[in-house]
Parts: C-alpha cells; structure tokens; sequence
C-alpha cells in the first residue's frame, strides 16, 4: 500500500522533483485525498464513487475480508504462527453461511485446511483463536472436547482433527478500503 502511494504522489510531482525521502516528497495533509482520489480511479471499478477494497498480493478478496490459503503444510501451531506472521489469523468463520460461501469461492471441497479452532487444554471447550467459545448455535456440531484437537475446513463443514498433523491452511483478515 505505502509504495502504490509512493507511486500516486510521483504522479502528482512536478516533473524531475520526485525524491524518495519522506520530507521531499511535498505532501501535505490536504493533498492525501486529491491521492485516495487518484487511487481509487486507478483501482476501483468504474461504479465505485465510494472506493473499493483491496488485499495484498496473494490473498483473494471475498465479501470485505482477506483470505489466503497455504501451499504448504504444518502443523496447527505453526499455521497459526504463519497467519500471526501475516499480520492475520486462522480462520474465523462468523457462521455455517460464511463457511458454505467460502466452499463455493475457493472452490477446494476434497481438501483439509487449518482454521482457528482449537481445544487448547482439559476442561475447555472448542476455542477461537480470538480467544471467544465455539457457539454452538452458529455451528452444528458433536464432537468431543479432547485436548490436542484442532478445528479442520472441509467442503463447508468444520472436523476435528489431532494438531500436530500436517495440513494446508486458510488465514483471514480484514481488507482495506481506499
């Protein structure tokens, strides 16, 4: 993002005063939204008077949130510490709807991906990386509570399934509007 802004101010510089340094650049305050502008007639559909959202490259863009899916495989930790290294997290599905939606837009059915769900010790329930309780009213499902258990994506249902197994992973965060 910071060097498509980069590359927005340069448009706006006079010819042969572009700079790399902060303060030679010339922007003031009042000419980030001639910017934000400019961004947006370059990136937004057409219709999009009001902006558009935006992932990073690599990530896809489904509703107003990011998702990226590994190539790789890891164990549950090490997915989640992939994701946090993302400045993301395992998903975090809102609802059966939001899981079934994915299914059909990432189109990968036959395959086991990582979420943020886990039963982290003896005594607790299914938890969410955000740290909330699975609720069971959100999502329909009977399976125990055995520690050293992590939450699965297959198709559009959630299976438990032992954390230290290698699997694919999905991470989430908000995208960003301009």
């Amino acid at each position: 993002m910071l060097c498509l802004s980069w590359w927005v101010a340069q448009q706006w510089q006079p010819k042969g005063t572009a700079d790399f340094g902060n303060a030679s650049l010339g922007i003031v305050h009042s000419d980030w939204d001639a910017i934000f502008r400019e961004m947006r007639r370059i990136l937004c559909p057409p219709r999009e008077s009001e902006g558009c959202r935006l992932c990073a490259v690599g990530w896809v863009l489904i509703g107003a949130k990011c998702y990226w899916i590994s190539d790789g495989m890891n164990p549950w930790n090490k997915s989640r510490e992939d994701c946090r290294d993302r400045g993301s997290a395992l998903l975090v599905p809102w609802d059966q709807d939001e899981l079934e939606f994915l299914n059909e837009s990432l189109q990968k059915p036959t395959r086991h991906f990582w979420i943020g769900l886990s039963v982290p010790v003896a005594g607790m329930g299914w938890t969410w990386v955000n740290g909330s309780d699975l609720d069971q009213d959100r999502f329909r499902l009977d399976f125990g509570n055995q520690p050293g258990t992590c939450g699965t994506l297959k198709g559009n249902a959630i299976s438990p399934q032992t954390c230290d197994r290698r699997l694919q992973w999905i991470c989430h965060k908000e995208s960003v509007r301009i």
